[in-house]
């Protein structure tokens, strides 16, 4: 209880236990506002503190972690974060603290879902075209590009003001971007390449571009985020798709993604999958990848139950649609998933949600019920694989010659 006061006090700065770079990203973690990072953050802090890890590990994980909450929030995926957050942990270190930071990275650049790192790709389209103003993350940033070079200004006073005004149909605006003002307005308005810094929010308000100009460069202090407004005769689509990009290109390097992925090539012996035509009993699994994340296993019920988690953890919806209607695979006549323990033989909670599946299965029937989840999910088939142990599949191998 006193690890979690001081790693919370250090979360929402009213202590400084650590160094300023740790505190640095903590301080970053709070200013956008993700609260559902600290269950995971806690166990972080606990393993630095047990000393399984040092300050630049723990460093370079939060590192990432940041970059993975600013991506994903600029491209607005993985809506149920606090549950990918509580899970994460478990699925990427487990009980084993070698090679820690590089788990964490393959695991969000590997898994194929929407909870994976966006790519450079991604992430400078959504800088240039998603609206950025309304998202936690907005005024951080614009502090991000302004502080990227040596001189550094405190924002914390400073307000998000918009070039083109967010009033709308303003006379000298409509003039200034031209005919296509409507979608301009429409499309950029919120988007980083019409945002910027200022203390004068009022004051520059529906004022003309030219007098925006003015304000800025007499009162401003913000020089990189002005840069190409000041350098502008202009202000329409055209400059406002130019500053987006060259403002996405400094939050890319940033929040840099490390191209580092998990080995997938053959030799990790994940030779089998749903569509394999073997008969399985009396074989022992050792590991599955599902969606992009690797897993080893000691049974076929610790295999289906993993499964069962991972699935709910990306799909929760329709992991309940089906337990709402006591799901069963095809040709079954015992139901697999639903919210009635009483109606299974042998039932187990996934997680706290009210929700059971059967455990009492063949590995055959384990396999079927996995195919099934998978079309259930709009998953393709390829996105599970599984290993045997080396006797298994020495065993399956021999009965499969014989």
């Amino acid at each position: 209880m006193r690890r979690t006061s001081k790693y919370y006090g250090a979360f929402i700065g009213e202590s400084k236990f650590y160094s300023s770079e740790v505190t640095n990203y903590l301080n970053a973690f709070n200013t956008i506002k993700q609260t559902t990072v600290l269950p995971l953050l806690f166990k972080i802090f606990d393993d630095y503190e047990d000393k399984y890890i040092d300050e630049n590990i723990l460093c370079k994980v939060l590192d990432y972690l940041l970059t993975y909450f600013i991506r994903t929030t600029a491209c607005e995926i993985n809506k149920n974060m606090a549950k990918f957050m509580k899970s994460l942990y478990a699925r990427v270190i487990g009980n084993s603290y070698e090679n820690y930071y590089q788990k964490f990275v393959m695991f969000l650049n590997d898994i194929r879902t929407n909870d994976r790192m966006p790519t450079n790709k991604e992430f400078k389209e959504a800088l240039i075209y998603k609206p950025l103003y309304k998202k936690n993350i907005c005024k951080y940033l614009l502090s991000v590009i302004e502080n990227s070079t040596k001189e550094h200004i405190d924002i914390s006073n400073l307000t998000i003001e918009h070039i083109l005004p967010q009033k709308e149909n303003a006379a000298v605006w409509k003039k200034e971007v031209g005919e296509n003002y409507g979608s301009v307005y429409e499309l950029y308005l919120h988007t980083l390449g019409n945002l910027t810094i200022t203390g004068h929010n009022s004051e520059l308000g529906t004022k003309s571009f030219a007098e925006k100009k003015k304000i800025i460069q007499e009162n401003s202090k913000a020089n990189i985020l002005n840069r190409d407004v000041l350098s502008a005769d202009r202000w329409n689509e055209h400059t406002i798709l130019s500053r987006a990009r060259i403002l996405s290109d400094i939050l890319i390097h940033e929040f840099e993604y490390v191209d580092l992925h998990a080995n997938l090539d053959d030799d990790t012996g994940l030779s089998f999958d749903v569509n394999s035509d073997f008969d399985f009993a009396n074989t022992k699994p050792a590991e599955f990848a599902f969606a992009g994340e690797h897993t080893k296993v000691t049974s076929w019920a610790d295999l289906l139950a993993k499964i069962i988690n991972i699935a709910y953890d990306l799909d929760a919806e329709t992991i309940t649609e089906l337990a709402a209607e006591d799901y069963s695979i095809p040709n079954a006549k015992r139901i697999y998933i639903s919210n009635d323990q009483r109606k299974i033989r042998k039932p187990k909670q996934i997680d706290s949600s009210g929700i059971y599946f059967e455990t009492n299965l063949s590995a055959n029937n384990i396999i079927s019920f996995v195919k099934d989840l998978l079309v259930k999910m709009q998953l393709e088939t390829d996105d599970f694989s599984f290993s045997l142990s080396k006797k298994s599949h020495s065993i399956l191998m021999m009965r499969t010659l014989g």
